[in-house]
């Protein structure tokens, strides 16, 4: 994919190069709900590199963790919110094995890593002609199979074992009884998150990318930010980071900092580094027409730590994303804002998150739209470029009447020829519609 931002006309290959501009006057919905997860799981289980998750996935077999495991809550947060984590597992190493002379099929775990050697197949004889194969993973049953000696390739694989037929000719009448083969030779290594980040940052599709989780001294939520700058002005892709506060300033509106924790009803404590994880989630899946200022954190009854009025404004200053607690009892997001304070060249509204999410939203269709219907199929003439401005003010139309920008005023679209004979220039002004956040009143008394 192509794209991103441009000074001159003089790009090399085929896209859509996007400028956004602030006028001081001055996306793809495939991505909704997405949200890519780097974490320290260190299961030594799973995929090497991106692993989609969804509410009915088996954690277990993809991850080699349950839900309730300790190292599961920033998964447990990120969920409260998003309807898909694409999480980045850097799990390697050998994978466990087992093959034995008597027995026609290798054992081989799907996955890297110690914990296949937990992988335990039972093959019980019934009377020397059937055999029911049963499949175990953390003492957990996967999955159980029957099959019969006159049809051995009807064992098939499963989601943490692939069986492979080797030997068809293996005599099962010399098994009996029941018999339990353990896999061996199970290794977990590590492989460098950074570089696995960087590619699942390339090549993935999401709304937000985090590394909550990590600990705040960790270089990797810093490396990530940079990353999303790269992956927004290089290939044109918007996305938006989601990092807890660790003393950095990023003064960017591509980039959320999670200042503080909350307690949960059960009492669990999380926390920047998880809710960093939960706020992430939301984020994602926040309608265009919707802000996360004032609403409630899933499951939380109190900040951590507690602040006061002060240091809740102090913190809202430098663009950080906070956590209070109203005087009905319910945790809330303070303000949803990003970490763009300071910058003379951007308009204050850049500063709210509603805003950027409608731009990256506009920024993301255009370029999936122009790639996917016009690159190279239609004709850069008169014809062909009004078909693409017909295309934008539908669009653009759509959005106005759904209450996320004003509407376009003559002169707010144009489209002409670009220098070159195959490219051809858009510029659009738009005017997101921000959410109301602040009552100004005055209470008259008279006599």
């Amino acid at each position: 994919m192509a794209g991103g931002t441009w000074t001159q006309q003089n790009k090399v290959r085929p896209g859509a190069y996007i400028n956004t501009k602030s006028n001081v006057v001055a996306k793809s919905d495939s991505s909704r709900g997405r949200v890519l997860l780097a974490t320290e799981l260190n299961s030594g289980w799973g995929k090497t590199g991106a692993i989609e998750l969804d509410s009915s996935s088996n954690f277990e077999f993809l991850t080699g963790l349950r839900s309730s495991d300790d190292k599961m809550k920033v998964l447990n947060e990120v969920f409260k919110g998003a309807s898909t984590v694409v999480l980045v597992n850097n799990n390697a190493g050998n994978k466990a094995s087992y093959s034995k002379t008597e027995l026609p099929w290798d054992f081989t775990a799907k996955y890297a890593g110690n914990k296949g050697n937990s992988i335990v197949v039972n093959v019980v004889s019934e009377d020397n002609k059937n055999y029911t194969i049963s499949t175990l993973f953390n003492n957990k049953l996967v999955d159980s199979q029957r099959v019969s000696a006159s049809n051995l390739k009807t064992l098939s694989s499963n989601d943490v074992l692939d069986i492979t037929l080797t030997r068809p000719d293996a005599d099962l009448t010399k098994i009996s009884g029941e018999n339990a083969y353990t896999l061996t030779g199970g290794t977990t290594e590590t492989v460098d998150m950074a570089e696995l980040l960087g590619d699942a940052v390339q090549s993935e599709t999401y709304e937000v990318a985090t590394t909550a989780g990590y600990s705040t001294d960790n270089q990797i939520h810093e490396l990530l930010v940079n990353m999303i700058n790269e992956v927004r002005n290089q290939t044109g892709y918007k996305a938006t980071a989601v990092v807890p506060y660790t003393g950095k300033e990023y003064n960017a509106e591509y980039v959320s900092v999670v200042y503080n924790g909350v307690v949960l009803s059960d009492g669990t404590e999380l926390d920047n580094t998880l809710t960093a994880a939960g706020f992430a989630g939301l984020s994602s899946n926040i309608d265009y027409d919707q802000s996360l200022t004032y609403k409630s954190y899933p499951g939380a009854v109190e900040t951590l730590p507690k602040m006061t009025n002060e240091s809740i404004i102090n913190a809202l200053q430098k663009g950080y994303i906070v956590f209070s607690k109203r005087k009905n009892g319910q945790v809330v997001i303070e303000q949803d804002i990003n970490n763009l304070v300071n910058d003379e060249t951007k308009l204050d509204s850049l500063k709210k998150n509603r805003v950027i999410r409608i731009l990256d939203y506009i920024e993301n269709n255009t370029q999936q739209v122009f790639e996917d219907t016009f690159i190279g199929s239609v004709n850069n003439d008169d014809d062909g470029r009004a078909l693409f401005k017909g295309n934008r003010q539908a669009f653009f139309k759509e959005l106005s009447q759904k209450g996320l920008i004003d509407e376009l005023a003559d002169g707010d679209l144009t489209v002409e020829k670009g220098n070159d004979s195959d490219s051809m220039v858009v510029n659009f002004a738009v005017k997101p519609i921000d959410s109301i956040e602040k009552l100004y009143g005055t209470v008259t008394v008279s006599e």
